[in-house]
């Protein structure tokens, strides 16, 4: 959930166990500043691992010291706890029109590895009409959009996906969200639905934006498409 907001640090807490879940005298806390670039599969394998040596290197020894007991340790203020409800399946769908391109790559960091985030896309392999689809993304990074405003065509719609093969850390598909039109989105890795494996931006280009643009759609017209897509797959049954 911290990823997902955008904080600026995080940490942990060790703490006595008590009736109430997590709400025990704190024995150790710590903090680290976040970049921005964590995702939460990244963040915590290393909280885990820095927690462990916390444990060993001075939890235990004030323990067995004596130095802190139950008593002594520092009570919690009940007034400074924010709850994290339980994360959805739904809170992983990107909505481009509505949300800022920081919002989004937050999703991508915080919903790494469970639930995912997916992009509403409507594209096509060919010269065949657009199909709506979402596809699972990662690897994400906002950038200003003056940075890659040489890649956007000068009358492309807002929605329109491009493609930026020289950006800093790597070729990606960029994004401009509806509401946030001074920044963009890179993304640099793909899911298909159907496919057995995550495709790089360069891939995808190829394969969804070549003959035809490819663009981010709206829940309405995510809606359609997908009612449309499947109306023809009964039909060919």
């Amino acid at each position: 959930r911290c990823l997902q907001a955008g904080d600026k640090e995080t940490g942990i807490t060790i703490l006595y166990t008590v009736a109430k879940m997590d709400a025990g005298p704190i024995i150790v806390q710590e903090k680290i500043s976040l970049d921005g670039s964590e995702t939460s599969p990244q963040l915590l394998d290393q909280l885990f691992k820095w927690g462990a040596d916390l444990l060993v290197d001075q939890v235990m020894p004030k323990l067995l010291s004596e130095e802190v007991t139950m008593e002594s340790a520092q009570v919690q203020d009940e007034s400074l706890v924010e709850k994290a409800p339980l994360i959805t399946k739904e809170e992983g769908k990107l909505w481009p029109h509505n949300e800022t391109a920081l919002q989004m790559r937050d999703k991508v960091r915080g919903f790494a590895g469970w639930p995912g985030t997916t992009l509403p896309v409507a594209c096509s392999g060919s010269k065949a009409p657009l199909e709506g689809i979402r596809i699972r993304v990662a690897d994400a990074e906002v950038v200003p959009v003056a940075e890659v405003q040489s890649r956007i065509g000068s009358d492309s719609p807002a929605e329109e996906l491009f493609y930026v093969p020289d950006a800093e850390r790597g070729p990606a598909v960029g994004l401009r969200p509806g509401e946030d039109l001074e920044n963009v989105l890179l993304l640099r890795s793909f899911h298909i639905p159907g496919k057995n494996h995550d495709v790089p931006a360069e891939t995808f280009k190829k394969g969804y934006m070549s003959v035809q643009p490819a663009r981010w759609i709206k829940p309405a017209e995510e809606a359609e498409m997908v009612a449309s897509s499947s109306a023809g797959t009964k039909k060919k049954r």
